[in-house]
Parts: structure tokens; sequence; C-alpha cells
């Protein structure tokens, strides 16, 4: 779903979630036109680190939280014994009738844990590829990387 991630930049986002030590790292970017991303709502700093609030996904979120630049790139990073005994409290009271990932971050921060975002400096390395005209950027951005 993104294919441009690179395998250093997995690397970087599992090393700054070691070091870091939050429950949750996740992987964002700033987008100009963030259409159908999730928009990360954020909290401030904790230890030093943004902390993020929640994530929205964009169909159910809210004028002002469309208006948030800084998207959900889909990659996380977890400490699994706080992830695992969360994810049967996940529940599907949402626009789409879906089980969201994302709402374990408002989970882990009823628990007073860390959520902390690693924002990659280029946004394209985390664009998702779902439609045909999304294809088509891709193949330009492809194109571009190797001329």
């Amino acid at each position: 779903d993104a294919p441009f991630i690179t395998s250093s930049m997995l690397i970087e986002l599992i090393k700054h979630h070691r070091e870091t030590r939050p429950a949750a790292t996740v992987l964002t970017a700033l987008l100009p036109d963030p259409s159908h991303y999730g928009r990360i709502v954020m909290n401030g700093y904790i230890d030093g680190y943004r902390q993020i609030e929640k994530i929205v996904e964009s169909k159910d979120a809210s004028s002002e939280e469309l208006e948030i630049k800084e998207i959900n790139s889909g990659i996380y990073c977890f400490d699994n014994q706080r992830l695992l005994p969360l994810l049967p409290h996940l529940s599907r009271s949402n626009k789409g009738g879906e089980y969201y990932l994302t709402d374990v971050v408002e989970l882990l921060n009823k628990q007073k844990l860390r959520v902390v975002a690693m924002k990659v400096e280029d946004a394209r390395v985390v664009l998702g590829v779902n439609t045909p005209e999304e294809l088509k950027r891709a193949w330009k951005i492809l194109g571009k990387k190797l001329s």
C-alpha cells in the first residue's frame, strides 16, 4: 500500500521506537492535500517527543480535523505487551462499521501510555496506491526517481 517505503525508513522507525520506548510509534507525514488519509491529532510533547492523541479516519473526521495536514501512514511499531490486550476492546462504532487498529491510540492514551509520531521528511515515501489516479501519480514519481 506504500510502494515507496524503504527498508532504511523501516529500520529508522524501529530504531526510533526502541530509543524512545513508547507504547506505539506512528510514521506520519505532512501532505498539502491529505484527502482520504487518516489525520493525526496531536497532544503536545511528553518527554520531548510529539504525543499523538488520536488518529481519525477521514470519513469519520470533523471539519476541524479535516484541516489537519499531518497524516497516518498506516505504518506502526507497537509494544506487543501493550497492544495485544487492547485488541478485544476495539469496536465497530464508526461510519464504516469497521474495526480500526488506529483506535488503539486512544485506548493507550486512556492508560496514560505514550504514543509518539515520527514524521518523515519526504511524504512521497508513505503515499498509498489505492485508486487508478494514485497509481498514475506513483508512476510519475517513479519516473522522476529514475531520471
